[in-house]
């Protein structure tokens, strides 16, 4: 670290780093792979409704990503009157393929395999039977959705 350097301001506080070129173009490689690079799924999230659970991953753009539900996830049997019709149609085709299965025991209906979901509030939806905004309700372990891991369209500030 000794090729590392501060400036400090007149209260004696760090204000900027001087690193090697090296340094910054590895951090600027980073940055742009974080940005828009492929997503490792070494994180899972989770959908907790109604006693059940579904579970799995981001896939794609950090901005705008897919989401990979997990062999093994929940759905819920019923879904909402408001519920779109895209999604009533493509429950309807994962129970035709059989990639739903009714488990009794468990009241739901269970992924028979992993399925790519073109949004995260798509897999939401289809999972929860009910309307609701997927960044928001997929939580990882430590609690986070995510839209706070820094998923998602960004606000702009006008």
């Amino acid at each position: 670290m000794a090729d590392i350097a501060y400036i400090v301001d007149e209260k004696g506080q760090r204000t900027h780093v001087i690193v090697p070129l090296k340094t910054y173009e590895t951090l600027l490689a980073l940055q742009e792979l974080l940005k828009s690079g492929p997503l490792a799924h070494d994180e899972l999230y989770y959908l907790n409704f109604k006693q059940h659970q579904a579970y799995g991953y981001p896939q794609g753009l950090k901005s705008n990503p897919q989401f990979v539900l997990i062999k093994g996830s929940e759905v819920a049997l019923t879904m909402a009157p408001s519920m779109p019709k895209r999604i009533v149609r493509l429950k309807e085709d994962l129970l035709n393929n059989q990639s739903l299965s009714l488990d009794v025991a468990r009241n739901a209906f269970v992924l028979t395999r992993d399925i790519k979901c073109k949004s995260v509030s798509q897999a939401a939806l289809l999972c929860s039977g009910m309307v609701i905004n997927g960044m928001e309700a997929f939580k990882n372990k430590a609690g986070f959705s995510l839209r706070t891991s820094g998923y998602g369209r960004k606000k702009r500030i006008t």
